[in-house]
């Protein structure tokens, strides 16, 4: 009995031995994961951003942001806020971080998407008519297609919103009849039927009937 009991004293010590070097191994890649994420809260914020996670993501980017100011992704950070403000519909800081980013990085990728996007803001805070300088700009100078529609439709909606509403009727028209864009053209035919129903007299929809010719089928 005296004999066995230092083998197995030795051998429950070896055992010991590997079980903590076990843990401790194991717990290496999580600490590692946490450390990381500590030190580049950018990443972190993008994966959270395209996990849906908003919340959480604009805690990361703010925290890159302070602690980056000048940094090669502080752009696109900001950007994200702008986003993230935008979805959330807090118009005013959406704003507030995409006119820190076309001040502060004017050839920035994002540029132009936060500029629509800032147009977008200046028209939910009836801002209308920097809004419509916006839009006007995009609908002329934007290389994509689909912006130019949505900066028509966001300009007949801004003639709708001043009560002129012949005019918003023609610009919706030309969405609903030329875009591909599925989206846009169901969008455009929301808008026409709100103000077609809720906003046209009589006498008036027979007149923008007759200078549409027929752009927009009216039994909806």
């Amino acid at each position: 009995m005296c004999r066995a009991f230092p083998r197995c004293f030795f051998a429950m010590a070896v055992f010991s031995v590997f079980l903590f070097s076990l843990c401790q191994a194991s717990a290496l890649p999580q600490d590692a994961k946490s450390e990381a994420s500590k030190l580049n809260p950018f990443n972190q914020a993008e994966y959270l951003f395209n996990s849906g996670k908003f919340s959480e993501a604009k805690q990361y980017y703010q925290e890159y942001i302070e602690k980056n100011p000048g940094d090669s992704h502080a752009d696109q950070a900001i950007f994200r806020l702008g986003q993230i403000d935008l979805g959330n519909r807090f118009y005013a800081t959406a704003l507030g971080h995409f006119t820190v980013l076309l001040e502060r990085f004017p050839g920035n990728p994002f540029f132009s998407r936060a500029f629509f996007l800032a147009g977008v803001c200046h028209f939910e805070l009836e801002h209308f008519m920097e809004a419509g300088d916006i839009f006007k700009s995009q609908f002329n100078s934007n290389p994509d297609i689909n912006v130019r529609w949505e900066s028509l439709l966001y300009l007949g909606r801004i003639n709708e919103k001043n009560s002129e509403y012949e005019e918003a009727l023609a610009k919706i028209s030309e969405v609903y009849s030329k875009a591909e864009n599925k989206e846009l053209r169901k969008q455009a035919e929301q808008d026409a039927e709100r103000i077609i129903n809720e906003k046209l007299t009589i006498p008036a929809l027979l007149s923008s009937v007759q200078k549409q010719s027929g752009g927009f089928p009216l039994d909806f």
